[in-house]
């Protein structure tokens, strides 16, 4: 017993909860725990998305210990990607292909120090990351967080300061403040004007 690996659950309903520690429940190699945040070597963390609700439940997660995370989610939005790293998502399954013997290889990568992205968002991960980054932009021009383009995105649709900071789990200080930022890096006069400008860039 003594290569154990601690994992503590975490769901956004009891059902999940129930359902994810009944999976993991047969391994001898995995010891489940029910209180002690602290003491878990991994938490497994599943919720219907990283919205608001999703992104909280991260957070407290990660603020309990030092554990190591994996999320287990249907899918994820390209800005929700930004926001599972802030959590320090340390591995990634979409609950379709989360069977039994996959999570537990997964939480055994995660434990060890490895890490789990599934292959297709790897993809879109080089894709936004050559985006953000990419030779287009030249070497002259500032880079945006990921976190900036998602709010630049929400602004381009119409939204303003309190339902962005609804949807994307932030406070409307923290809305304001990384627009501030972005207009001021980017020497932009207003909203329209940072929302033209990374659509110039391709980042919306």
């Amino acid at each position: 017993m003594t290569d154990c690996i601690t994992v503590r659950v975490r769901a956004d309903d009891p059902v999940s909860e129930a359902g994810l520690t009944g999976l993991l429940r047969p391994y001898p190699e995995i010891r489940l725990l029910h209180d002690d945040p602290g003491a878990a070597a991994v938490t497994v963390v599943t919720t219907d998305a990283v919205d608001p609700a999703g992104y909280q439940l991260l957070r407290t997660v990660q603020q309990s210990g030092p554990s190591r995370l994996v999320l287990l989610v249907p899918r994820l939005q390209d800005h929700q990607v930004g926001l599972a790293a802030e959590c320090g998502i340390a591995g990634i399954m979409w609950r379709a292909g989360a069977t039994a013997p996959r999570l537990k290889q997964v939480i055994q990568a995660v434990a060890r120090g490895d890490g789990h992205i599934p292959p297709d968002l790897q993809e879109r991960l080089l894709r936004l990351v050559g985006r953000l980054y990419g030779g287009q932009h030249g070497p002259g021009n500032a880079r945006m967080a990921e976190r900036e383009i998602a709010i630049l995105r929400l602004v381009a649709d119409g939204l303003d300061t309190s339902d962005i900071a609804h949807k994307l789990g932030y406070s409307e200080r923290t809305i304001k403040g990384a627009l501030h930022d972005v207009m001021n890096r980017h020497q932009l006069s207003n909203r329209a004007h940072a929302v033209a400008f990374a659509l110039r860039k391709g980042l919306i």
